[in-house]
Protein backbone atom coordinates (compact mmCIF):
# COMPACT_ATOMS: atom_id res chain seq x y z
CA UNK A 1 0.00 0.00 0.00
CA UNK A 2 1.67 3.10 -0.97
CA UNK A 3 1.05 6.90 0.96
CA UNK A 4 2.32 10.75 0.32
CA UNK A 5 3.32 12.77 2.89
CA UNK A 6 3.21 16.22 2.34
CA UNK A 7 5.54 18.80 3.77
CA UNK A 8 4.25 22.35 3.01
CA UNK A 9 7.79 24.35 2.80
CA UNK A 10 8.13 28.23 0.90
CA UNK A 11 8.66 27.76 -2.70
CA UNK A 12 10.25 30.49 -4.77
CA UNK A 13 9.10 29.03 -7.99
CA UNK A 14 7.02 31.07 -10.65
CA UNK A 15 4.06 29.22 -11.77
CA UNK A 16 0.38 29.12 -11.61
CA UNK A 17 1.63 27.05 -8.70
CA UNK A 18 4.28 26.47 -7.03
CA UNK A 19 5.20 22.99 -5.85
CA UNK A 20 6.14 22.08 -2.57
CA UNK A 21 8.15 19.02 -1.38
CA UNK A 22 6.36 16.20 -1.16
CA UNK A 23 7.62 12.62 0.59
CA UNK A 24 7.10 9.37 -1.06
CA UNK A 25 6.67 6.19 0.63
CA UNK A 26 6.63 2.62 -0.46
CA UNK A 27 6.56 -0.83 0.76
CA UNK A 28 9.36 -1.71 -0.58
CA UNK A 29 11.54 1.98 -0.67
CA UNK A 30 11.43 4.23 2.14
CA UNK A 31 12.45 7.82 2.10
CA UNK A 32 12.51 8.68 -1.65
CA UNK A 33 11.00 11.75 -2.38
CA UNK A 34 9.63 14.64 -5.24
CA UNK A 35 10.74 18.08 -5.28
CA UNK A 36 10.86 21.20 -7.45
CA UNK A 37 14.32 22.52 -7.43
CA UNK A 38 14.90 26.01 -7.47
CA UNK A 39 17.53 26.87 -10.12
CA UNK A 40 19.27 29.46 -7.56
CA UNK A 41 20.35 25.77 -5.84
CA UNK A 42 22.53 25.33 -9.15
CA UNK A 43 25.94 24.48 -8.61
CA UNK A 44 28.72 27.27 -9.23
CA UNK A 45 30.75 25.49 -12.55
CA UNK A 46 34.17 25.84 -13.14
CA UNK A 47 34.82 23.50 -15.99
CA UNK A 48 34.18 24.85 -19.21
CA UNK A 49 31.54 23.10 -21.29
CA UNK A 50 32.05 20.57 -24.36
CA UNK A 51 30.02 20.77 -27.72
CA UNK A 52 27.92 17.95 -28.77
CA UNK A 53 27.67 18.00 -32.72
CA UNK A 54 23.59 16.73 -34.02
CA UNK A 55 22.51 16.90 -37.15
CA UNK A 56 21.97 19.18 -39.33
CA UNK A 57 24.73 21.57 -38.02
CA UNK A 58 23.24 21.63 -34.79
CA UNK A 59 25.41 22.12 -31.75
CA UNK A 60 24.60 22.26 -27.78
CA UNK A 61 26.74 22.65 -25.29
CA UNK A 62 27.11 20.08 -21.97
CA UNK A 63 28.83 20.18 -18.95
CA UNK A 64 30.65 16.95 -17.91
CA UNK A 65 31.03 15.12 -13.76
CA UNK A 66 33.63 12.68 -13.32
CA UNK A 67 33.15 9.47 -11.46
CA UNK A 68 34.96 10.77 -8.61
CA UNK A 69 32.97 14.43 -8.30
CA UNK A 70 29.92 12.12 -9.07
CA UNK A 71 30.76 9.29 -6.30
CA UNK A 72 31.48 11.84 -3.85
CA UNK A 73 28.21 13.70 -4.28
CA UNK A 74 26.15 10.96 -4.18
CA UNK A 75 28.30 9.50 -1.43
CA UNK A 76 28.19 6.26 -3.35
CA UNK A 77 32.30 4.47 -4.11
CA UNK A 78 30.29 2.04 -6.29
CA UNK A 79 29.85 5.06 -8.63
CA UNK A 80 33.69 4.89 -9.14
CA UNK A 81 33.20 1.54 -11.05
CA UNK A 82 29.79 1.38 -12.40
CA UNK A 83 27.07 3.70 -14.14
CA UNK A 84 23.93 2.88 -11.95
CA UNK A 85 23.31 1.99 -8.23
CA UNK A 86 19.38 0.77 -8.51
CA UNK A 87 17.12 3.24 -6.18
CA UNK A 88 19.93 5.73 -5.44
CA UNK A 89 21.56 6.70 -8.50
CA UNK A 90 20.14 6.36 -12.26
CA UNK A 91 22.70 7.06 -14.35
CA UNK A 92 22.28 11.16 -14.87
CA UNK A 93 25.95 11.99 -14.83
CA UNK A 94 26.07 10.21 -18.08
CA UNK A 95 25.62 11.53 -21.40
CA UNK A 96 23.53 8.71 -22.82
CA UNK A 97 23.89 7.96 -26.78
CA UNK A 98 20.14 7.99 -27.07
CA UNK A 99 19.75 11.21 -25.87
CA UNK A 100 21.81 12.17 -28.66
CA UNK A 101 19.70 10.49 -30.72
CA UNK A 102 16.39 11.65 -29.41
CA UNK A 103 17.93 15.03 -30.26
CA UNK A 104 18.55 14.11 -33.97
CA UNK A 105 15.11 12.31 -34.01
CA UNK A 106 13.74 15.93 -32.67
CA UNK A 107 15.47 18.01 -35.17
CA UNK A 108 14.04 16.20 -38.24
CA UNK A 109 10.69 15.48 -36.81
CA UNK A 110 10.50 19.35 -36.31
CA UNK A 111 12.71 20.62 -38.62
CA UNK A 112 14.55 22.23 -36.43
CA UNK A 113 17.93 24.54 -38.19
CA UNK A 114 20.69 26.31 -36.31
CA UNK A 115 18.80 29.97 -37.61
CA UNK A 116 15.85 28.99 -35.84
CA UNK A 117 17.41 28.14 -32.38
CA UNK A 118 18.38 31.87 -32.94
CA UNK A 119 15.16 33.74 -33.38
CA UNK A 120 13.72 36.14 -31.27
CA UNK A 121 10.66 34.27 -31.33
CA UNK A 122 10.95 30.85 -32.71
CA UNK A 123 8.88 30.01 -35.89
CA UNK A 124 8.98 26.03 -35.64
CA UNK A 125 5.93 23.61 -34.64
CA UNK A 126 7.98 23.38 -31.54
CA UNK A 127 6.82 27.07 -30.39
CA UNK A 128 4.64 27.44 -27.22
CA UNK A 129 4.42 23.58 -27.40
CA UNK A 130 4.68 22.27 -23.34
CA UNK A 131 7.33 19.80 -22.99
CA UNK A 132 8.80 17.82 -19.94
CA UNK A 133 11.70 15.58 -19.78
CA UNK A 134 11.74 12.41 -17.77
CA UNK A 135 14.97 11.13 -16.25
CA UNK A 136 16.62 13.94 -17.85
CA UNK A 137 20.52 13.87 -17.03
CA UNK A 138 21.99 16.41 -19.32
CA UNK A 139 18.96 17.19 -20.33
CA UNK A 140 19.70 18.10 -23.96
CA UNK A 141 16.44 16.91 -25.30
CA UNK A 142 14.55 19.54 -24.09
CA UNK A 143 16.96 22.42 -24.37
CA UNK A 144 16.49 21.53 -28.11
CA UNK A 145 13.31 22.09 -27.31
CA UNK A 146 13.49 25.27 -25.19
CA UNK A 147 15.75 26.76 -27.66
CA UNK A 148 12.86 26.21 -30.53
CA UNK A 149 10.18 28.06 -28.40
CA UNK A 150 8.77 24.77 -25.94
CA UNK A 151 8.04 25.57 -22.73
CA UNK A 152 10.56 22.94 -20.88
CA UNK A 153 10.65 21.12 -17.33
CA UNK A 154 13.23 18.82 -16.60
CA UNK A 155 12.80 15.89 -14.23
CA UNK A 156 15.57 13.43 -12.88
CA UNK A 157 15.57 10.96 -9.89
CA UNK A 158 18.78 12.71 -8.39
CA UNK A 159 18.81 16.77 -7.37
CA UNK A 160 22.34 16.61 -7.55
CA UNK A 161 22.67 15.88 -11.30
CA UNK A 162 19.91 18.66 -11.58
CA UNK A 163 21.86 21.11 -9.55
CA UNK A 164 24.99 20.48 -11.27
CA UNK A 165 24.44 18.98 -14.58
CA UNK A 166 21.26 19.95 -15.79
CA UNK A 167 20.58 23.37 -14.85
CA UNK A 168 24.08 24.72 -15.69
CA UNK A 169 23.63 23.05 -18.97
CA UNK A 170 20.33 24.88 -19.81
CA UNK A 171 22.29 27.77 -18.31
CA UNK A 172 24.85 27.77 -21.00
CA UNK A 173 23.01 27.19 -24.18
CA UNK A 174 20.95 29.87 -23.39
CA UNK A 175 24.08 32.13 -22.98
CA UNK A 176 24.66 31.29 -26.43
CA UNK A 177 21.98 33.28 -27.90
CA UNK A 178 21.87 37.01 -28.82
CA UNK A 179 20.99 39.43 -25.86
CA UNK A 180 17.18 40.26 -25.61
CA UNK A 181 16.29 36.89 -27.05
CA UNK A 182 13.70 35.88 -24.92
CA UNK A 183 12.63 31.99 -23.66
CA UNK A 184 10.52 30.67 -21.46
CA UNK A 185 11.74 29.83 -17.74
CA UNK A 186 12.69 26.17 -17.39
CA UNK A 187 11.64 24.49 -14.06
CA UNK A 188 13.03 21.28 -12.47
CA UNK A 189 11.83 18.52 -10.43
CA UNK A 190 13.99 15.58 -8.76
CA UNK A 191 12.99 12.52 -7.31
CA UNK A 192 11.21 8.97 -7.94
CA UNK A 193 9.20 8.84 -10.77
CA UNK A 194 5.65 7.86 -9.18
CA UNK A 195 6.12 10.37 -6.88
CA UNK A 196 6.75 12.89 -9.13
CA UNK A 197 3.71 12.06 -11.33
CA UNK A 198 1.35 12.43 -8.62
CA UNK A 199 2.90 15.18 -7.09
CA UNK A 200 2.69 17.47 -10.47
CA UNK A 201 -0.67 15.85 -10.84
CA UNK A 202 -1.74 17.39 -7.32
CA UNK A 203 -0.15 20.78 -8.37
CA UNK A 204 -2.05 21.17 -11.47
CA UNK A 205 -0.06 19.76 -14.06
CA UNK A 206 -1.86 16.43 -15.01
CA UNK A 207 -2.52 16.65 -18.52
CA UNK A 208 -0.56 19.70 -18.75
CA UNK A 209 1.99 18.51 -20.96
CA UNK A 210 2.06 18.24 -25.48
CA UNK A 211 5.05 16.52 -25.21
CA UNK A 212 6.81 13.90 -23.12
CA UNK A 213 10.63 13.07 -23.53
CA UNK A 214 12.87 10.06 -22.11
CA UNK A 215 15.89 8.13 -23.56
CA UNK A 216 17.53 5.48 -22.12
CA UNK A 217 16.18 5.29 -19.01
CA UNK A 218 14.71 1.79 -18.62
CA UNK A 219 16.61 -0.65 -17.52
CA UNK A 220 14.06 -2.98 -15.72
CA UNK A 221 10.38 -3.90 -14.86
CA UNK A 222 9.84 -1.88 -12.13
CA UNK A 223 11.44 1.37 -13.49
CA UNK A 224 9.08 0.71 -16.84
CA UNK A 225 6.01 0.69 -14.22
CA UNK A 226 7.16 3.66 -12.51
CA UNK A 227 7.95 5.83 -15.48
CA UNK A 228 4.46 4.59 -16.69
CA UNK A 229 2.47 5.50 -13.67
CA UNK A 230 4.02 9.52 -13.89
CA UNK A 231 3.33 9.58 -17.70
CA UNK A 232 -0.57 8.42 -16.84
CA UNK A 233 -0.67 10.88 -14.34
CA UNK A 234 0.68 14.26 -16.25
CA UNK A 235 0.21 13.10 -20.06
Amino acid sequence: MESFQFNFFGNSAAGPQAINKVTYRNSAVEGVIAEEVDVQEAAQVVAEPTEVTLADGITLLKGMVSSQQSAAMLSEPELLEGDLVPRKYEGGFKLWEGAVDLCNYLIQEYQITPDMLQQRYPSGRLQGKKVLELGCGHGLPGVLCLLAGATVHFQDFNKQVITSLTIPNVQANLQQLQPGTPRERARYFAGDWEATGSMLAMHGLGGYYDIILTAETIYNQEGQERLLSCIKQVG
